[in-house]
C-alpha cells in the first residue's frame, strides 16, 4: 500500500511538471507572462483581469518572491493600466519573439519569450527562452538581463489590448 501511494505521489509530481513556477497572479487573474528567474527565488509575472480588453479590466506587472508581498508592482493603479504596456510579436531568423514592455520612472522593462531555430538555416533546434531586460535608456547597452529558468508561461498575447510595441527598443536577440 505504501509503495502504491509513493508511486501515485510521484506520478502527480511528474504530471504537474517541475517547470510550472508559482505565479504572482491571484487565482482569479489570467497569467499573461510568468517567469521564474534563474538562480533566484524571484518571479516576474504579468497578471490580467479575466475580462481584459483594450478599455476594460486591468494589467499589472509584479516582481518578487512567492508567498511575500511583491517588491515591484507596475502600475500601482489598475485604472486604464493596459494603456501603459506595449506588446509585439516578431519573427526574426525563423524564430518567434514575443515582447511585453513598459516604462516605470527612468527604467524600461522588456519581458521576452523566444521560440525558434538555432541557426539561420531554419532547422529548429528547440530553442526556447525567456528573460526580463531592465535598462535606464531606450537604446542603452547597459541593461540588466534576468534570464528565466524555462520558457515563460502564460498566454503571452496582448495584441489589440496593449499599445503597439514598435515603440520598444530593438530586441536583444
Amino acid at each position: 500500500m505504501i509503495l502504491w501511494r509513493s508511486f501515485a505521489f510521484a506520478l502527480v509530481v511528474l504530471l504537474c511538471g517541475a517547470s510550472n513556477a508559482a505565479s504572482l497572479c491571484t487565482t482569479e487573474e489570467a497569467v499573461v507572462f510568468n517567469c521564474k528567474v534563474k538562480r533566484s527565488n524571484r518571479i516576474a509575472s504579468v497578471c490580467a483581469s479575466p475580462n481584459l480588453k483594450r478599455d476594460v479590466g486591468y494589467l499589472q506587472y509584479r516582481f518578487g518572491a512567492p508567498g511575500k508581498a511583491p517588491e515591484l508592482v507596475f502600475p500601482k493603479s489598475r485604472s486604464r493600466s493596459q494603456a501603459q504596456f506595449y506588446w509585439r510579436r516578431l519573427h526574426p531568423y525563423h524564430s518567434s519573439l514575443i515582447e511585453i514592455g513598459f516604462r516605470s520612472g527612468p527604467y524600461f522593462y522588456t519581458l521576452s519569450a523566444t521560440d525558434g531555430a538555432e541557426d539561420l538555416n531554419g532547422i529548429s533546434g528547440g530553442v526556447q527562452a525567456g528573460n526580463v531586460a531592465v535598462g535606464k535608456a531606450f537604446y542603452s547597452s547597459n541593461v540588466a538581463l534576468l534570464e528565466c529558468d524555462a520558457y515563460p508561461e502564460g498566454s503571452l498575447d496582448l495584441e489589440g489590448i496593449a499599445q503597439d510595441g514598435d515603440l520598444l527598443p530593438p530586441p536583444l536577440i
